[in-house]
């Protein structure tokens, strides 16, 4: 049986082979695991999130300016290094979470890319930035 860091690398090593690309196809840009598609007015952000507790992980997207974000305080996270937990009001989508533990990564992996279609719709919904 792998140990636990094992199977977080084969795990990342499923994510990237089966999930990076689909998010590459719907136009996003970044890299593992944080992603960031350009829109007109807005950025689509998706990242990655593992769980420190077991082997599993979360899908976390949100919305931001096409400008990025400034904090109260002044600081600035610009467009193309903005990651999911520096806008406001992320959602998880999908399972939560996704569990690896049983070593099923590609079956993880498509789990993960089932959840897009969640992402898209929530994504359309908010067409303004939160």
């Amino acid at each position: 049986m792998p140990s636990w860091k094992e199977k977080r690398e084969l795990m990342d090593q499923a994510l990237k082979e089966l999930f990076v690309p689909k998010l590459r196809l719907l136009g996003f840009k970044g890299s593992y695991p944080h992603f960031r598609r350009y829109n007109e007015n807005s950025i689509d952000i998706i990242g990655i999130q593992f769980s420190q507790w077991g082997a599993s992980f979360y899908i976390e997207i949100t919305k931001a300016p096409a400008s990025g974000v400034i904090y109260p305080q002044g600081k600035h996270y610009p467009p193309k290094t903005i990651k999911f937990y520096q806008a406001k009001n992320r959602i998880r989508i999908g399972n939560n979470p996704f569990h690896y533990e049983s070593c099923e990564y590609h079956k993880a992996a498509d789990q993960a890319i089932d959840s897009l279609t969640e992402g898209e719709e929530w994504w359309a919904r908010h067409e303004s930035v939160i």
